[in-house]
């Protein structure tokens, strides 16, 4: 994604797993130090999130590239106003849609909501409990986490059973 507010959005949801609300409304003020911390607007959580490396490498570069256009929401609009949902969702899919990246209906290729089935998916790869992924992600069931992570944790389960037989033979 050539645009730096999309690209931002794309790393800022992959890496703290929140719904695009809530990325929207993120502040400058919210990362403190090597955290961010999100009030879920849904759900009223308080999720205290470690920037990963990748994400605090993409914030350098994005405040490099938006320059004096920075304002006190991160993500802003031309004219450093806060997007609203639908609204960013528009520019979003155009932008995914001019890299090549989108389908032909609104249920192929990326969408916004699915880089936070993506987050979950990916911590529940690296080993993270469901507990984890819940303080990441703000998720309020074990349910939801499940049903996010099913396939990566049936993936490990799987490596796991095969190492074991491994050893046994």
């Amino acid at each position: 994604m050539a645009h730096p507010v999309c690209r931002m959005v794309y790393f800022l949801a992959l890496y703290t797993g929140q719904r695009i609300s809530d990325v929207l409304k993120m502040t400058w003020k919210h990362i403190k130090g090597n955290v961010i911390e999100v009030v879920q607007e849904k759900t009223g959580t308080t999720t205290w999130i470690p920037l990963h490396p990748t994400l605090q490498d993409e914030i350098r570069a994005y405040k490099h590239a938006m320059g004096d256009k920075l304002g006190y929401f991160i993500i802003v609009n031309q004219k450093g106003k806060a997007y609203t949902a639908d609204g960013f969702r528009s520019v979003f899919h155009k932008e995914i849609n001019a890299c090549g990246l989108g389908g032909r209906t609104s249920n192929d290729g990326c969408t916004i909501h699915g880089l936070r089935k993506n987050a979950s998916t990916a911590l529940a790869e690296a080993g993270c409990t469901e507990k984890e992924i819940m303080a990441i992600t703000g998720h309020k069931t074990m349910a939801m986490v499940q049903h996010y992570t099913r396939d990566a944790q049936r993936k490990l389960l799987a490596q796991s059973a095969m190492r074991k037989w491994e050893n046994r033979s």
